[in-house]
């Protein structure tokens, strides 16, 4: 059984909410969102959750296996797993998936249906489920999201500029530029 946890609020990156994306490894479409928290963030509430999916699965075994070194856990340093980009540096991200389509709300309650209404750099609060799985000799936590909370705008991660933020309204009755020479 799965252990469910409310987040605190995060940075949305990777987000994969409204159309799946294919798992390069298992080839399943599956929906999903990176958490990042700044690292002063209390995720403690996140990382009992994950202990006890862990404890769940392999008993008196759990606590050995969490401390070795082979064992995954969700939660990943940004500044060690991710050198180099500004939006994960001084953080703690926790990348996760789901295999349904995931409820996504606005502050009131609205259900939102698009990445235009919820992109990676907003800012946001979700339920999320942790598991423990043991496949293939692979043994970790994972990190599933069952609905998400936009809680406020934040500036894309995309790479896409808004062009409206770099010019100005043109008035003018001109040509609109469109021509070579």
């Amino acid at each position: 059984m799965a252990q469910i946890a409310k987040t605190p609020e995060f940075r949305a990156s990777y987000v994969t909410l409204f159309e799946p994306r294919v798992n390069v490894q298992s080839g399943k479409s599956e929906y999903g969102v990176a958490m990042i928290f700044p690292k002063d963030t209390d995720i403690s509430v996140l990382k009992k959750a994950a202990f006890a999916a862990a404890k769940e699965k392999f008993g008196e075994k759990a606590e050995a296996l969490v401390k070795s070194s082979n064992f995954k856990m969700p939660f990943r340093d940004g500044d060690k797993d991710r050198p180099g980009d500004a939006a994960y540096a001084d953080s703690i991200f926790v990348n996760t998936k789901s295999n349904k389509k995931v409820g996504v709300v606005g502050r009131d309650n609205s259900i939102l249906t698009s990445e235009e209404q919820f992109y990676s750099g907003c800012y946001a609060i979700a339920q999320v489920a942790f598991a423990a799985y043991d496949h293939s000799g692979s043994k970790g936590v994972g990190c599933y999201v069952n609905a998400v909370q936009k809680r406020s705008d934040g500036d894309s991660l995309s790479g896409t500029v808004d062009a409206t933020k770099i010019f100005e309204a043109d008035e003018s009755k001109e040509e609109d530029g469109s021509g070579y020479f």
